[in-house]
């Protein structure tokens, strides 16, 4: 006894994929949704996320570059751009949008760089 009769299911699927004139625009928006949902609007999301941190920065934090540099905030300008303190004696101006994440609050003191 053969449940899965696999002529008989690609009879179904060639028969339906070749007299209907809609199947390739159907099968287009199936696709389209399965990208939208796995991978533009996790982006998307994403993309909120980072710019609400941005927003909730203050002077004093320690962040955490995508180049791997840590420091803290000195100053915020409303052009987007942080000025940003290394070490005693090194600023530094970056885009606001470099950043990566927080670091725990005194993190430059416990390595003895500020």
């Amino acid at each position: 006894m053969n449940f899965l009769n696999f002529n008989r299911l690609m009879s179904i699927y060639s028969n339906f994929s070749t007299n209907n004139p809609y199947f390739f625009i159907f099968m287009l928006c199936v696709f389209f949704v399965i990208v939208y949902f796995s991978v533009i609007r996790p982006h998307q999301k994403k993309i909120k996320e980072h710019e609400n941190f941005i927003e909730k920065l203050n002077v004093g934090d320690e962040i955490l570059l995508n180049s791997g540099v840590v420091g803290r905030i000195e100053k915020i300008l409303k052009n987007d751009y942080i000025v940003l303190l290394l070490n005693a004696t090194t600023l530094i101006l970056i885009k606001n949008q470099s950043i990566l994440k927080n670091v725990p609050k005194g993190t430059l003191k416990l390595n003895n760089i500020i």
